[in-house]
């Protein structure tokens, strides 16, 4: 119930974030908005989502021995440089604008492929750890920092990039909260961040086996999902995407929120089991039991793996 309703509250604070952009942008200014996104979506599916799959198969192994908190040190060199790939994409993507629009714009990008991939990170990994009301509590204070900030900075100066750096604050605070929170169980642990050399977050081998593959799927799906934006502002203009992008995101939201709360609630039991992954058969069960257990219309026979079992 705590997971549904923190879930229930974001989804409304979305609605209304809908509301009020399409009240203070104009539908250009949105379908600029909308290719910012699609850049953002763009390094989080492609450069930063495959890493953190990796990381999410081996949090609860890394919190159990206590190398969580170091092995992560090195995800933030990654994530900066991602981020000066989601900057550079920026400048190149329209040179009709001005140099200081499209310096600010690579600035707000840089700013929140930062703070929304630490804010993805940390405010699901408490929740993945036991630690839910922490992380249902700073997953709303990040919806509703940024809902108030970018209707600040949009009516201050009405603009996509401003819009977009309003979302950034909020998920910046969201970020700060959790790595508190985090911080502060991590004590408890038995962090080895004083020894030297300190663990590996990734090696080669899992960068080529698993990284790769990944990032290829889910390359497939920002196609899928935004690479749909660049071909309609191209042929149809900044209003046209605008418009577009608004039909579909609330038919999304309704959907993701269904999506959203399911997972919320059945990866942590998931990964928590194939956090041992060498044990193949044990993994193979585990993601027959999510299949079964999130959509038993995938297969005829229910699972004799009881989804209660995951946690043990």
């Amino acid at each position: 119930m705590l997971v549904v309703g923190g879930r229930l509250v974001i989804a409304l604070i979305t609605l209304i974030a809908i509301r009020a952009v399409t009240t203070y942008l104009t539908p250009a200014q949105y379908g600029e908005l909308a290719l910012l996104l699609a850049v953002q979506m763009f390094c989080g599916l492609f450069l930063i989502n495959p890493v953190g799959q990796h990381i999410n198969l081996h949090t609860h192994a890394w919190w159990d021995e206590g190398t969580l908190v170091t092995r992560l040190g090195a995800y933030q060199k990654y994530i900066l440089a991602v981020s000066l790939v989601g900057s550079m994409a920026v400048l190149g993507m329209n040179k009709q604008d001005s140099a200081e629009h499209l310096l600010w714009a690579a600035a707000a990008m840089f700013a929140m492929i930062i703070a929304g991939t630490w804010n993805a990170t940390l405010i699901p990994m408490l929740n993945m750890l036991g630690f839910r009301a922490a992380s249902v509590f700073w997953g709303i204070i990040s919806a509703v920092v940024a809902l108030a900030s970018s209707i600040f900075l949009v009516v201050w100066l009405p603009s996509a990039t401003a819009w977009f750096v309003g979302q950034a604050i909020g998920m910046t605070l969201g970020a700060l909260g959790a790595k508190y929170v985090f911080q502060r169980q991590a004590i408890q642990q038995s962090d080895i961040s004083s020894l030297s050399p300190a663990p590996a977050l990734i090696d080669k081998r899992t960068v080529l086996s698993y990284c790769l593959p990944l990032a290829l799927a889910t390359g497939l799906m920002w196609i899928q999902l935004s690479g749909y934006r660049l071909v309609i502002e191209n042929y149809w203009g900044l209003a046209q995407l605008g418009f577009l992008v608004v039909g579909l995101q609330v038919a999304g939201q309704l959907w993701g929120l269904t999506e959203t709360l399911a997972t919320q609630f059945l990866y942590p039991l998931f990964y928590r089991r194939v956090s041992a992954h060498e044990n193949e058969i044990e993994v193979e069960r585990a993601f027959s039991d999510l299949l079964n257990t999130g959509s038993p219309f995938f297969h005829p026979f229910p699972s004799k793996f009881s989804v209660l079992n995951w946690g043990r």
